[in-house]
């Protein structure tokens, strides 16, 4: 019984790991597609 309470608890700990994994990443494409966006549009502009 313990054991597998402790299992689960590992899965949800997994799984939150990963979800903030997901989150940070994405955070970081949004940020550097904003950027790049930004870097090649800023000439553009100016044309």
């Amino acid at each position: 019984m313990i054991e597998l309470a402790g299992k689960k608890r590992e899965m949800r700990l997994n799984i939150l790991i990963v979800m903030i994994i997901r989150a940070y990443l994405g955070q970081m494409m949004m940020t550097t597609l904003m950027l790049v966006e930004e870097e090649v549009g800023s000439p553009l502009t100016i044309q």
